[in-house]
């Protein structure tokens, strides 16, 4: 794929002989129409593939959040969950193909350099219920009391056995210390894992993730 640089006639949206021409996000781009192939995949290719398929089965789905979480980091050529896969294809994904396994301490859902907050924990509340807290005394960073009052939090459960996620999109603020999940009853016996960050009130500013830990449901 190529990127058209402005000249005398511009970009073009459509197909071209073997090129298609787009815009998207404000940029020009060209790309050559794909030639199909009857080769069998090679290991190696059937890898990339593979660890693909398993990124995207979590992080697909938590789309709208991830162009939350990486927002600092402009997002002009590729996608808040492209910037996501890129990040943790290299380092939550452990292993090779067939034993393919989810290192779910390193995932990282955001990152930024605002305040966060310097603990967080995560327990079974109730029968199918789930209590994510975080302490409001102290944070990672330098904002007043005032500012940190107005961030927003973002809290994630991810199931390890479906790639399911619940999340708490920036309804609570710092303030209220806490979010309580209702768990489906189709999680009973499965794992979730919890996730953290904060944004400013304008979204504009995001903090890094904080992973908070797992709970077996």
């Amino acid at each position: 794929m190529g990127r058209i640089i402005k000249g005398a006639n511009g970009g073009f949206a459509g197909k071209a002989g073997s090129v298609i021409g787009a815009r998207w996000r404000g940029i020009d781009y060209i790309k050559g129409l794909m030639n199909k192939s009857n080769k069998a995949a090679t290991p190696e290719q059937i890898q990339t593939r593979e660890r693909f398929l398993k990124m995207i089965n979590v992080l697909g789905k938590i789309k709208r959040s991830l162009e939350v979480g990486f927002r600092t980091t402009g997002l002009r050529t590729c996608t808040g969950v492209n910037y996501a896969m890129g990040r943790n294809l290299k380092q939550a994904l452990v292993g090779e193909y067939p034993d393919l396994n989810f290192d779910f301490s390193k995932l990282e859902l955001s990152t930024g350099g605002l305040s966060n907050t310097d603990a967080a924990s995560m327990e079974l509340s109730g029968e199918r219920e789930v209590t994510v807290s975080w302490n409001t005394k102290q944070s990672t960073g330098d904002l007043t009391a005032e500012k940190r009052a107005k961030l927003k939090a973002y809290v994630f459960l991810i199931n390890e056995q479906r790639g399911l996620t619940l999340v708490s999109g920036g309804e609570k603020t710092w303030l209220d210390e806490k979010v309580v999940f209702d768990i489906p009853a189709s999680f009973v016996g499965e794992t979730l894992h919890g996730y953290l960050f904060f944004i400013s009130p304008e979204s504009v500013s995001t903090s890094a993730t904080m992973y908070i830990g797992n709970v077996n449901i």
